[in-house]
C-alpha cells in the first residue's frame, strides 16, 4: 500500500516536476478494496488544493486589451507554498482494518510531509500470528508546487479576448489512470473603447485538473482587475 500510495502523489508531481517509477497495481482498486478511500483523499488533499490554487492563477498580467486580432502562446508559472498545517493529517482507518486490531486514527505525513506514519495490531490472526505492520506513504518533503501551465489567448472582438489552458488527457501510468487539465475563460476591458487613466478589464474562467478517480480539483474564478503601465513595468 505504501509504495502505491506514493508512487500515485509522485505521478501527481509529474505535472510540477517531479519524476515517478511505475505502480505494481492500479490505485483505485485498491482502496477499494482496503477501503481507505477517504485516507487516500486526505493524504492528497494539499497537493489537491495546491493544484487548485495554482490553475487559477496566472490567468492575466495586465487588465489592457489590445485591439485587432492578437495570439499569444506560451507558458505561466506558478508557485504554491505549502503551511506547516499542511504537512501532516489524522488519518481515519476503516472497520476493514480497526477489526483487525489496528487503531481507529493516527497521525501521519500528507504529500507535502515527511516519514509517513506504521501502523501496528494489537491482535493475532487465526493461526497466532501478529498482522503484519502497514507502513502508511512518506511525503515527498516539499514546501510548496512550481507549475508551469500551457496558456494561449486570443482576440480581440469588441474589447473581447479569449483565454484556454490546459494539457491533453495523458497517461503517464495505466495503474493511476488519466491526468488531465483544461481551462477556459473570457475576459472583457471597457477601456478597449472608453479612454480612462487606467486600464479596467472583467473575467469569468473555469478550470478543471484531474488524476484518474482519485482527485478531481476544479477552479472557478470570476474578477475585475486594473493595471496602469509605470515605465518598464505595470502594476495591477
Amino acid at each position: 500500500m505504501r509504495r502505491t500510495l506514493t508512487r500515485l502523489l509522485l505521478s501527481c508531481s509529474l505535472f510540477v516536476g517531479f519524476s515517478t517509477p511505475l505502480a505494481a497495481q492500479a490505485f483505485p482498486d485498491l482502496i477499494k478494496a482496503l477501503g481507505i478511500r477517504e485516507l487516500a483523499r486526505d493524504y492528497l488533499r494539499p497537493g489537491a488544493d495546491a493544484i487548485g490554487y495554482s490553475i487559477n492563477s496566472g490567468l492575466y498580467h495586465s487588465a489592457r486589451i489590445d485591439s485587432g486580432l492578437q495570439l499569444w502562446v506560451g507558458l505561466r508559472g506558478v508557485w504554491s507554498y505549502a503551511p506547516e498545517s499542511d504537512r501532516t493529517f489524522v488519518a481515519k482507518l476503516p472497520s476493514s482494518l480497526t477489526s483487525l486490531g489496528y487503531p481507529s486514527s493516527i497521525e501521519t505525513a500528507t504529500l507535502f510531509g515527511g516519514r509517513g506514519a506504521g501502523l501496528q495490531s494489537a491482535q493475532t490472526d487465526p493461526n497466532g500470528q501478529p498482522y503484519p505492520a502497514i507502513p502508511l506513504p512518506d511525503g515527498i518533503g516539499i514546501s510548496g508546487t512550481f507549475l508551469l501551465i500551457p496558456h494561449a489567448t486570443i482576440g480581440s472582438i469588441a474589447g473581447t479576448e479569449l483565454m484556454v489552458r490546459g494539457l491533453p488527457p495523458v497517461t503517464y501510468d495505466p495503474a493511476i489512470g488519466k491526468i488531465s487539465f483544461f481551462g477556459i475563460g473570457l475576459r472583457h476591458s471597457p477601456t478597449s473603447y472608453i479612454r480612462l487613466p487606467i486600464d479596467i478589464a472583467f473575467m469569468a474562467a473555469a478550470q478543471e485538473f484531474s488524476i484518474g478517480e482519485i482527485i478531481h480539483a476544479t477552479a472557478w474564478n470570476v474578477n475585475a482587475h486594473a493595471s496602469i503601465p509605470l515605465a518598464i513595468l505595470e502594476a495591477y
